[in-house]
């Protein structure tokens, strides 16, 4: 039972990220190095330029980040890096808020920013239900939906008629 038991707490970690969370990081790197960078932090200057006077500390703080995987992963072959990527929550946590930061500031969309972090701040509008019940609950919501409105469309006209 003691092995069980600490699997558990192992699982509930609040030093860990979710088992269940999926990982994007590696996607997201090869996302990055695929479009003819060099590494993270030459992407980075490009987007973000270090003589910008749009430049501020959130730039600097992500550019610190992705140099730190960087430098991490620099000696390790392709195989070993995306390794390396898929299992360490800090590559993570810092690659999706990179992810999240440029999608806000491409969109404008603060709350599709906030959904792809790995970690959310407290009080953030979240679910705690598993995606996949989310995806069918919203799939029955808009079947039901498209019904009713016709049958009030139906109404309406036939109200009309009279």
């Amino acid at each position: 039972a003691g092995e069980h038991e600490q699997d558990l707490a192992d699982l509930l970690s609040p030093d860990k990220l979710p088992v269940g969370l999926r990982r994007a990081g590696p996607e997201i790197y090869t996302n990055i190095i695929s479009n003819r960078y060099v590494s993270l932090c030459n992407w980075l200057n490009e987007q973000f330029p270090l003589a910008s006077p749009e430049r501020n500390s959130t730039d600097l703080n992500l550019f610190n980040n992705l140099k730190s995987i960087h430098m991490a992963l620099h000696s390790l072959s392709a195989c070993e890096g995306l390794e390396e990527l898929s299992k360490k929550d800090s590559f993570e946590i810092s690659l999706r808020r990179v992810a999240a930061f440029v999608h806000e500031r491409r969109t404008g969309d603060k709350d599709a920013a906030q959904a792809m972090l790995a970690i959310r701040p407290a009080g953030s509008k979240a679910d705690m239900a598993p995606q996949w019940l989310l995806n069918e609950t919203h799939e029955f919501s808009q079947s039901e939906h498209k019904p009713r409105e016709r049958a009030k469309g139906k109404r309406a006209e036939a109200t009309v008629g009279k």
